[in-house]
């Protein structure tokens, strides 16, 4: 046991030491103008009835609504309290770029029965016994090493929604799954009740899922707002972004959440590839299926943006930051590219280019792609191919969008020995982004964020000195924080 606890004292002595910096080695000044994606390249919204559907939001979504079978004073008493009950209320609904912004409040409102044949109540109509709510609904700073940021009640959140005119676009339906099981066996025991109620429509209670996350997080009162910071998460590591989160908070930046995709990691497509001439099709179609969840997570970025420029002109957003992190810097480089002239700096930690070969080569994940082949193919030359000709119908992956950045500033932090978002597609998105500032770790994926909150300093010391419209782009040595000294960090290591 004690030669065990020394080498753990002189593991966690040793680790810092085990990161290095080296400043970006090329005149952003020299590059060429990059000519913007044009629109009609990007994937498709359907936006004409857009204002119509915000419009006829209901103001608060009931779980229940009477069957037509009883008038609501021939109800039981339990019966009637559960269909006066409200699950959340949505007191903003408004069309931003691409899609909608929903505020979802979680919780009963006043008490009010909602007949199966009301119309909706739209969410702008003034209730008079509902008090207004701020439309940005700021939260208070996590707490350290706490799950605040993950764990708070799921049905109070700001969501953007967008219609994809495609069929086949994957999505996270583990809310509509559950909510399926759950209504049939509730609607089952109504029924053998008598009881006069049954479930809200499907379409309705989706109201309360559907759509990205996105989240404000405001320093502390006190504390002037000097930007925004942009922040998309890693998948399972955002106890270990945390201190960097607190960090900025803590020195006035507004943090503006924008969740990570959750269908590359509880969502399988299956795509079977018979005969070699099968590759072409298949890249094809995972292209796009991809370029469709980066173009999501850009639009829902863009609206949370000009939602907060309408909302909230207090919250400056110049300078404006981009941090994304492991499955969130995948998606990163697609938001510069949607609106490259608003960023002025950004962190990319953990990620990489090509995402179907990450998808394939990961320690963690395949990414929801299932690769099928037929027998007798020679299958790894035709692996390979696959994922070139992905690249080459693709639009949105980092490989492409990474010329978005090498006008800025950025701050590249990996791991040497990543198999998580495998190192060799680390160091290609860095040459893609112009070889810019980098902070190695010589460790893998997980350790990397597992002592990520020991540089949260100098992370943010960068981000000081880069992070405005004004910034003076030469690249200068990162200097240790007095703030955030290099230390160990008491915590237990988790994937990201």
């Amino acid at each position: 046991m004690t030669a065990v606890l020394l080498l753990l004292v002189a593991w966690a002595a040793l680790l810092p030491a085990c990161v290095s910096y080296q400043a970006g080695d090329f005149d952003r000044g020299s590059l060429e103008q990059v000519e913007p994606i044009p629109p009609e390249a990007w994937p498709a919204r359907k936006t004409d009835d857009l204002e119509r559907i915000a419009r006829d939001t209901p103001s608060r979504i009931y779980r229940y609504v009477l069957d037509g079978s009883k008038a609501e004073d021939e109800l039981e008493p339990q019966f009637r309290e559960a269909l006066r009950r409200a699950d959340a209320r949505i007191p903003y609904s408004k069309a931003f770029g691409q899609g909608i912004i929903r505020v979802v409040r979680g919780g009963p409102g006043p008490a009010r029965a909602l007949r199966a044949e009301d119309a909706p109540t739209a969410a702008g109509t003034h209730d008079a016994n509902q008090p207004a709510t701020p439309p940005t609904h700021a939260d208070d700073p996590a707490r350290p090493g706490s799950t605040d940021f993950l764990l708070r009640d799921f049905f109070s959140s700001v969501r953007f929604v967008s219609y994809s005119p495609r069929d086949d676009t994957p999505g996270d339906r583990r809310y509509e799954r559950f909510l399926k099981m759950t209504s049939a066996v509730q609607n089952k025991y109504f029924a053998e009740r008598k009881a006069g109620i049954k479930v809200n429509d499907p379409e309705v209670l989706m109201m309360l899922a559907e759509g990205t996350r996105i989240r404000l997080i405001e320093p502390a009162r006190g504390v002037a707002c000097r930007g925004v910071v942009v922040h998309i998460a890693g998948l399972g590591s955002i106890q270990y972004e945390e201190p960097v989160l607190n960090e900025l908070l803590a020195r006035g930046w507004a943090v503006l959440r924008i969740a990570t995709p959750r269908v590359w990691w509880y969502e399988d497509s299956e795509f079977r590839m018979d005969a070699p001439g099968d590759v072409e099709t298949t890249a094809k179609r995972i292209a796009a299926a991809f370029d469709d969840l980066l173009a999501e997570s850009a639009y829902a970025a863009e609206a949370a943006l000009d939602w907060l420029a309408a909302e909230r002109p207090d919250l400056p957003q110049r300078p404006l930051a981009l941090l994304g992190c492991s499955a969130g810097g995948l998606v990163a480089p697609a938001v510069v590219a949607r609106m490259p002239d608003r960023f002025d700096a950004a962190v990319l930690v953990g990620t990489g280019s090509n995402l179907l070969r990450i998808s394939q080569t990961s320690d963690l994940t395949d990414g929801g792609v299932k690769l099928r082949w037929g027998a007798d193919l020679p299958v790894g030359t035709l692996r390979a191919r696959l994922f070139d000709r992905y690249l080459a119908h693709s639009v949105l992956d980092p490989y492409h969008t990474a010329r978005f950045l090498r006008d800025k500033p950025v701050l590249f932090v990996h791991a040497e020995y990543d198999s998580t978002v495998p190192a060799e597609s680390c160091h290609e998105l860095y040459l893609r982004l112009g070889r810019p500032d980098r902070m190695t770790w010589y460790v893998g994926h997980r350790l990397l964020f597992f002592t990520l909150g020991n540089q949260a300093g100098r992370i943010a010391d960068w981000l000081d000195r880069h992070a405005t419209p004004a910034a003076n782009h030469a690249s200068e040595p990162v200097p240790t924080s007095a703030s955030q000294p290099d230390q160990g960090m008491a915590v237990g290591a988790k994937d990201s």
